[in-house]
């Protein structure tokens, strides 16, 4: 007889945790979160086809490879539970190993070249910051802090045998629906949040970034006219996510009847606020360009359900976790007249979003 298999939230807390995959995600503003676990290996999700009828969590890399497959946690345990107002730290030791500034500076300088002679208009530059830990943060700690830490954020953690550990907390829907109307938005430009006196007023923002964010609108706009009924988009405004502030344009739109959602997924993934204009252009610089694969980075993870109550998050303010390395990820979108110490600075603020999530858990 087969034991059943221990896939419990308690099994995950407690290291215990012996089946195919997990996920816990809560959306923004919520009071509660999510927690599914499968007791078998997860699906691959192949082709588009291999979608249909599907429910579960849905797990997708930024850019396909046999390492880095998309996949479906399809859970034989879905629980709902409140989300908790502090949480007991298990402390970990951790110290940088490596902040990745001089490849930064050389991918830079790569990108720079393709952007001054119009080969591309916009590039999304990624970093990664390598820290070496002892011990392995609490997984249930871990995705609850930043449960805390991010209120207005959407916060998934998962874990399966072929991704390893992953944490999000990220401010950019890629696609969603209520069930009558579908959403999705552009995301683009960055200044530091400066508490009530942080830019407020649009046209307080540098040209460079407003032109930034121009170049993501139009480029969605683009990519969802071919199934978007009834089109409403809002004026650009800012929008705070932890110590940033970015510019947001909002869709909102009904599905043609000869459209699914993944033909816009197809068509939205990768967005040019994580990619770049042309996209193919700037994906193939971005994997000539950084040393490091992003893997699910930039790609994006959410609940697939039948009845159309969809979420589909970009995987932005990231990290990763193996036995002995968390690794932090953190970009930002690169025009001709973009400079490489400030790009820099912009990086390293992204990341003190995720670092706040690990200070209460590491112990430097």
């Amino acid at each position: 007889m087969q034991r059943e298999k221990n896939i419990s939230i308690r099994a995950v807390a407690e290291g215990c945790f012996d089946g195919g995959g997990y996920a816990f995600c809560r959306l923004p503003g919520a009071s509660v979160y999510h927690y599914l676990a499968q007791a078998g290996m997860p699906e691959h999700l192949d082709t588009l086809h291999s979608w249909s009828g599907k429910s579960g969590y849905v797990v997708a890399p930024f850019h396909p490879h046999p390492s880095t497959p998309a996949l479906l946690i399809v859970p034989d345990l879905h629980e709902t539970c409140t989300t908790p107002q502090s949480v007991t730290p298990h402390p970990v030791t951790a110290t940088i190993s490596d902040n990745g500034r001089e490849q930064y500076a050389k991918a830079f300088s790569m990108c720079r070249e393709l952007l001054n002679d119009g080969t591309c208009e916009k590039i999304v530059l990624s970093r990664r910051m390598h820290l070496n830990a002892e011990g392995t943060p609490n997984p249930v700690v871990l995705f609850q802090n930043a449960c805390i830490a991010h209120p207005n954020h959407y916060v998934a953690l998962w874990w399966t045998a072929e991704t390893g550990l992953w944490l999000v907390a990220t401010p950019e829907v890629l696609l969603e629906s209520d069930g009558h109307r579908w959403h999705t938005m552009a995301l683009a430009g960055t200044e530091a949040w400066n508490g009530e006196h942080s830019v407020i007023d649009i046209e307080q923002w540098n040209e460079k970034n407003r032109r930034e964010q121009q170049l993501v609108a139009d480029e969605v706009a683009q990519r969802l006219h071919p199934y978007a009924d009834h089109l409403e988009t809002s004026p650009t405004y800012p929008c705070r996510a932890g110590n940033v502030v970015h510019l947001r344009t909002d869709f909102s739109f009904g599905l043609r009847a000869s459209a699914t959602p993944l033909d816009i997924i197809t068509d939205l993934h990768p967005t040019p606020a994580v990619c770049g204009v042309p996209r193919q252009k700037a994906l193939a610089t971005i994997l000539q360009a950084e040393a490091e694969p992003r893997r699910y980075y930039a790609g994006y993870s959410g609940m697939l359900t039948p009845e159309g109550h969809t979420h589909f998050y970009v995987s932005l303010r990231c990290l990763s976790v193996n036995a002995d390395t968390i690794t932090l990820y953190a970009g930002g979108g690169l025009l001709r007249s973009s400079n490489e110490a400030e790009e820099w600075e912009e990086t390293e603020r992204k990341l003190q979003t995720i670092l706040q999530v690990l200070h209460p858990l590491i112990q430097s």
